[in-house]
């Protein structure tokens, strides 16, 4: 008699456990810390990687060194000058992407101490 008791209470507790209710909430920035959320980005950040680096800083390198011109060219004619000791005051740094030099004192007032 005991076992049946027992076997009884048994199967009520477990099928009263079916019809329990489920206290289910989707994690959203309301009710969960925002470093514990997942992103949801377009791209899959995480660490790079050392070749992937290089791959990225290779390609701007190729760039900038397509981009930027090391030459002198007459400012008036726009030739370029292959010989120095011909560089006047119409002489100037061919203008690229990347501009190797510029005047740093643009903008800045000049002031006398």
């Amino acid at each position: 008699m005991k076992k049946c008791i027992l076997s009884l209470l048994v199967f009520f507790i477990n099928t009263s456990l079916f019809f329990a209710q489920r206290n289910v909430t989707n994690a959203n920035d309301s009710n969960t810390p925002l470093h514990l959320l997942k992103p949801d980005y377009p791209i899959a950040y995480g660490i790079p990687k050392t070749e992937d680096i290089k791959v990225v800083l290779d390609k701007i390198h190729a760039y900038l060194n397509d981009v930027t011109p090391a030459e002198f060219i007459n400012s008036k004619t726009g030739e370029t000058l292959t010989d120095l000791s011909k560089i006047d005051e119409n002489t100037a740094l061919k203008k690229g992407d990347f501009r190797l030099v510029t005047d740093v004192t643009q903008g800045y007032p000049n002031v006398v101490i």
